[in-house]
Order: C-alpha cells, then sequence, then structure tokens
C-alpha cells in the first residue's frame, strides 16, 4: 500500500512537471509565433516600398519638375529620406525654391518614419499583450513611449505612462503592461 502511494506521488509530480514544461513550450511559441508575423509583415512592407522605390527611381532627377515631387511623395518613408538626401547632395544645381522644398520633404519624411514606427510597436505591443505575454508586451511600449508624435500626445494618458514607465523600470512587467494599455487606449488601434 505504500509503495501504491509513493508510486501515486511519483506520477502525480511527474505529470504536473510534463503540463509546465508544455505549458512553458507553449508560451515560447506563441511568442515566437508572434514575432515572426511581425517580422514577416515588417519584410512585405520593406519589400513593397523597395519595389516603388525602383519603379519611381526614373522620376527622381536633378532638373525641378513635378516628376519628381509626385514621386517623392510617393516614396515610404525611409526611401524618401534617403533619395531627398541623395538629389539634395548630388544636384547641385537646385534652386532655392527646390532645394527648400527637399529639406521641408526630408524632415516630413523623418517624422513620418518615427510615427509608422510608433505605430508598429504600439501594434506589436497591444498584440503581446493580448496574448498574454506581459514582459515582451511591456518593453515594446516603453520602446514605443519614446516614440510618441505631439499629435498623439494630448491622447496618452499622462499620468498612467509615468506610473508605467516607473514599474516597468522596476522590473514589474506584468503592471506595467497594464498601465501602459491604459496610457494608450486613447490611440486607435491600427488596421
Amino acid at each position: 500500500m505504500f509503495l501504491i502511494g509513493v508510486a501515486t506521488l511519483l506520477i502525480s509530480y511527474t505529470a504536473v512537471r510534463v503540463q509546465r514544461s508544455i505549458a512553458e513550450i507553449q508560451r515560447i511559441n506563441g511568442e515566437r509565433d508572434i514575432q515572426l508575423k511581425q517580422d514577416n509583415a515588417r519584410f512585405q512592407e520593406k519589400t513593397e516600398a523597395a519595389r516603388l522605390a525602383a519603379s519611381l527611381i526614373q522620376f527622381l532627377k536633378c532638373p525641378d519638375d513635378l516628376q519628381r515631387t509626385a514621386a517623392l511623395r510617393l516614396l515610404a518613408a525611409d526611401s524618401a529620406k534617403l533619395f531627398a538626401e541623395v538629389i539634395s547632395d548630388k544636384c547641385t544645381n537646385l534652386t532655392p525654391q527646390a532645394k527648400n522644398e527637399i529639406r521641408r520633404f526630408h524632415e516630413q519624411s523623418v517624422i513620418r518614419e518615427r510615427a509608422s514606427e510608433f505605430q508598429r510597436l504600439l501594434a506589436n505591443a497591444r498584440e503581446f499583450k493580448k496574448r498574454g505575454f506581459d514582459g515582451p508586451a511591456a518593453r515594446l511600449f516603453d520602446e514605443a513611449s519614446g516614440l510618441i508624435q505631439p499629435s498623439d500626445g494630448l491622447k496618452v494618458n499622462n499620468t498612467a505612462l509615468s506610473r508605467a514607465k516607473a514599474a516597468f523600470a522596476d522590473g514589474r512587467f506584468s503592471e506595467a503592461a497594464d498601465l501602459f494599455v491604459i496610457a494608450f487606449a486613447a490611440l486607435p488601434e491600427r488596421g
């Protein structure tokens, strides 16, 4: 009888350990799944941006014309920034108006790129939080908090944001993730 009790205890202990191992593997796989989806989406965005940039190169030339302006406006932020820099550096005979327009466009591209990165981080953090991965969610929310755009600043709950940053700094990731969700609740999810 004693041996049956010990055997039952060992089997129960082993079953609990196996369940915990399976749960940990599922958690890791869930995090990897989210990361792979994010990486795939980012890769597709960059591929489309590169395709568009390649098709517009013929219109990005030194002579000041409407085609160059339109081409710059169609490019993704990082490509537009790069082409604006190249045109500014290589085209020495630009009119002052064209130089000013390219400089302004470069500045706008930097702002668009920062806003896009903010939205990407916020969407990814929300996805991690929905799946119950508070640590990665808190990390991404914290990164996003450094990229808040002035237009979004009024929609952010600054009290919750400062409390979230403090919780994150103290390693209280679950609490930080919850507070970040509250801080960014008024910002719409991107579609």
